[in-house]
């Protein structure tokens, strides 16, 4: 195995979806279901990670659900409570996994969570997301969102990638799906063991 391509949500980085719902009650929106069904039906959760919808009309949709007036600012802050933290140990990993590994970090991700995990970043660790791979690649400015196979083949094709040395490392079931069938060498990372669990002292990949 020579490259490893990361996800980062619920693999580098925490996720809390509850914290989101409670932070958009608190922001006045208490339908939340119905909030949910008009993102899923129009398209404004696949839109805003692929940058088809902008940061500015996704905040116009979430208004149409609050009664009384809100800024942009305390709109961002409850749709980015849903992010959590990256562990230090999980940090130091990365920086020698880049040191052994060609590593790449694969995101679906929309312009306000990227510009909060970057501001993130750059205040606990003192450097750029980025600087953690030799390449990030992020949803919203490809046009693609995983699982869609031309995301994984882009990666694969820019940085003249072999797939049977590729590692990927996801959370999403239908992403590791899609990555196999490419026959990218993907490993599924379940709800209670963490990204450091997986390579020995000699930065090995235990899994397989």
């Amino acid at each position: 195995m020579k490259n490893i391509i990361f996800d980062f949500g619920n693999v580098i980085i925490d996720v809390d979806p509850e914290s989101i719902k409670k932070k958009l009650w608190e922001s006045g929106i208490h339908d939340l279901s119905a909030l949910d069904k008009h993102f899923r039906n129009t398209g404004i959760y696949t839109g805003i990670e692929t940058g088809a919808v902008s940061s500015e009309k996704f905040r116009k949709e979430i208004r149409k659900f609050i009664t009384g007036d809100i800024s942009d600012l305390e709109i961002d802050r409850a749709w980015n409570a849903v992010i959590g933290e990256i562990s230090p140990e999980r940090f130091i990993l990365l920086e020698k996994l880049k040191r052994n590994y060609r590593t790449f970090l694969l995101s679906n991700t929309n312009q306000i969570h990227y510009d909060h995990y970057t501001e993130y970043c750059c205040r606990e660790f003192k450097v750029e997301l980025q600087d953690l791979f030799e390449k990030a690649y992020f949803s919203f400015r490809m046009g693609l969102r995983k699982p869609d196979p031309q995301i994984f083949l882009k990666i694969l094709d820019e940085n003249h990638l072999d797939p049977e040395e590729t590692l990927f490392i996801d959370d999403a079931p239908e992403n590791i799906e899609t990555a196999r069938k490419l026959n990218i060498r993907a490993y599924q990372l379940n709800e209670g063991i963490d990204l450091t669990d997986l390579f020995d002292d000699r930065l090995r990949f235990k899994a397989f």
